[in-house]
């Protein structure tokens, strides 16, 4: 019996190097396939990528560098979610 993966979290959103290159960071699981999502509002989300898969073996984390078009909003916010289940 597979374990159950718990909802991703976003451990860190970071700027890097004084750019504007921004980038999230969760935990993920063996085997899960996360997609980002985001909006300006807390809902009608929007799929930004999909496919981001977790390790084969072990708990690890996936860190995805978010694209320039959504830097610069005043109000943004993303999500990560679980595509499927193994």
């Amino acid at each position: 019996m597979s374990q159950k993966a718990p909802p991703p979290v976003i451990i860190t959103r970071a700027m890097q190097n004084n750019s504007n290159l921004m980038s999230l960071k969760w935990e993920s699981w063996p085997g899960r396939v996360y997609a980002v999502e985001t909006s300006t509002a807390v809902g009608g989300w929007q799929t930004i990528t999909t496919g981001l898969q977790g390790p084969a073996r072990a708990v690890g984390q996936i860190d995805y560098p978010i694209p320039d078009e959504y830097l610069f909003d005043p109000k943004r916010f993303f999500r990560i979610r679980i595509e499927g289940s193994p």
